[in-house]
């Protein structure tokens, strides 16, 4: 249950100054309780979801899940970074290994950076026109581990690797 550790894992992110952007279940979670809307388009069980997750948060942890912009753009060691939830262009467009390189080369312009990260159903990362696509995949992939994705930046092409370690024990 993810949502037993939501409080630390954000105490965590927070101390150690990770760049976080605000996903789609984020925005649903925050807002479950403000906006109505929100839960008439949710499923049962996804409303049950989104109201343990946003019972289980603690006021300040809201609040800065609240604030979270929805993308990021920084600059690492002169290589431009962006991190968005979907794609550079809509929270909602969901990005994979199988998305055409015309449309990955039109995203590439909107979002002008050298690196994009974004959130994806499983991981991928590709190259196109000169920028790199990383999809991190879920962090909990639902087979008892969690799942990260490192990028090397030392040498061109830049590389990715994905990968899982048991999750602990609770």
């Amino acid at each position: 249950n993810m949502v037993k550790y939501i409080n630390e894992t954000i105490e965590l992110l927070q101390n150690h100054n990770v760049a976080c952007v605000q996903g789609e279940l984020d925005r649903i979670v925050v807002e479950y309780q403000r906006k109505r809307g929100i839960r008439n388009r949710l499923s049962t069980d996804e409303s049950k979801a989104a109201a343990r997750a946003h019972a289980a948060l603690s006021p300040a942890a809201l609040e800065w899940v609240r604030a979270l912009p929805r993308m990021r753009r920084m600059d690492m060691d002169g290589i431009a970074v962006m991190l968005c939830h979907g794609s550079p262009l809509s929270p909602r467009e969901t990005l994979s290994r199988d998305t055409t390189v015309m449309r990955l080369q039109r995203l590439r312009e909107a979002a002008l950076a050298d690196i994009i990260i974004c959130g994806a159903q499983t991981s991928f990362s590709r190259s196109v026109a000169g920028a790199l696509f990383v999809g991190v995949g879920p962090l909990a992939p639902g087979d008892g581990s969690l799942e990260y994705t490192l990028i090397s930046t030392e040498e061109y092409p830049w590389r990715t690797e994905s990968r899982r370690i048991p999750m602990p024990s609770q």
